[in-house]
């Protein structure tokens, strides 16, 4: 095939198929210079593909260092996790007396568990946290020993949670994470929709209080508001963390997530690694010429027909992939006759890192050439 190079042929009879692997590069041109990026975040930053979880930029990203509210997310995706999310109950009276940001909760307020994960999300807050922590497991520190179960579970390395909310212990560091870590975990919490949906919202209304009333909810996020495509995910600030922010951008059906850990720059950094990231990658379709598959009619040796394929596929690439695309074509070794235009003959089927990521028919395509 015209442009591709053929590693390998491999015919099994036996199972009436050949393969053909083929490989090839995407040229791809970045707009952004990364060393002109300059991310000022001093405990980590990396910004990484929210699908494959492929790393496109990284500095310091295994930097241990606490990680203030963005810890929510954690909580917020157990919250989740647990169902019954429309069911009303009373918040628990201890648990809500906490500092720091607040949703509003009172002694008696009742409330869902879906109003509580916005009241975490949006505002950050932490009677929030602690409200939910204390339904679900019945105590803080119970709750707590779910949250890093729950980060094994996920290959969280160098993540270890002491609140549910990300507020500062006296421990030393105790409650820490890393930029990598960060990712991982929101990587996970956004194959939720439901997830997906409360950290992409700019504000909300909810019912609460004693008498129940209406009251509006505002989302610390800026990005929703000041980058085009903007989807979430989380602020965050302590004394001791600092400035953090994860969030998250979509264009064009492709989804990236930033993590930067004490930046004081937090909102120009997250959109400039957007920038970065959106302009390494553009929308590519996978190789669609067939016509050098020549495949036989039983019995007759001396006759072929070719092949076309039935639709193409598009990715997004980038300039790092360069040569792991592959893709196999599968056939019969001949066919019988009678065969019609269009009939499917085989298939396609594409490989990124040996992993699938697509696969079309082949069709006969019976025209002269």
């Amino acid at each position: 095939m015209k442009n591709f190079k053929i590693l390998r042929k491999i015919v099994k009879v036996n199972l009436l198929f050949f393969a053909i692997y083929l490989s090839f590069s995407l040229c791809v041109s970045a707009n952004v210079d990364e060393n002109q990026l300059n991310i000022n975040a001093q405990n980590g930053a990396i910004l990484i593909n929210a699908e494959t979880g492929d790393v496109i930029y990284e500095k310091n990203c295994d930097k241990i260092a606490p990680m203030a509210s963005t810890t929510k997310i954690m909580t917020t995706l157990l919250a989740l996790e647990q169902g019954n999310l429309d069911e009303p109950f009373v918040v628990d009276s201890n648990a809500i007396k906490i500092e720091g940001s607040s949703m509003g909760l009172k002694e008696g307020d009742c409330l869902t568990m879906r109003d509580l994960c916005y009241g975490m999300m949006l505002p950050s807050g932490n009677d929030a946290a602690n409200a939910v922590a204390a339904k679900i497991s019945g105590s803080i520190d119970e709750f707590v020993k779910m949250m890093n179960r729950r980060a094994q579970e996920l290959g969280l390395k160098n993540t270890n949670f002491c609140t549910p909310s990300g507020l500062d212990t006296s421990e030393k560091n105790e409650h820490h994470s890393t930029a990598r870590d960060m990712a991982l975990l929101t990587k996970k919490a956004m194959e939720n929709s439901d997830f997906c949906e409360i950290c992409s919202q700019k504000d909300k209304k909810l019912t609460f209080g004693n008498p129940p009333i209406s009251r509006g909810i505002r989302n610390h996020n800026r990005l929703l508001k000041e980058f085009d495509g903007a989807c979430g995910v989380k602020t965050g600030f302590t004394k001791k963390a600092g400035r953090c922010l994860v969030s998250a951008a979509q264009r064009d059906g492709l989804k990236l997530i930033a993590v930067v850990l004490k930046d004081h720059d937090d909102w120009q950094d997250s959109k400039n690694l957007f920038e970065y990231g959106f302009s390494k990658f553009s929308l590519k379709e996978l190789p669609s010429d067939f016509s050098d598959v020549k495949l036989n009619v039983a019995g007759q040796y001396d006759k072929i027909f070719y092949v076309k394929p039935e639709k193409t596929l598009k990715i997004h690439a980038s300039v790092e992939m360069m040569n792991n695309i592959n893709m196999k074509i599968k056939t019969d070794p001949f066919y019988f006759l009678p065969i019609e235009q269009g009939d499917i003959v085989g298939e396609v089927e594409y490989f990124l890192n040996d992993k699938l990521i697509g696969k079309i028919n082949l069709c006969a395509d019976l025209s002269s050439r």
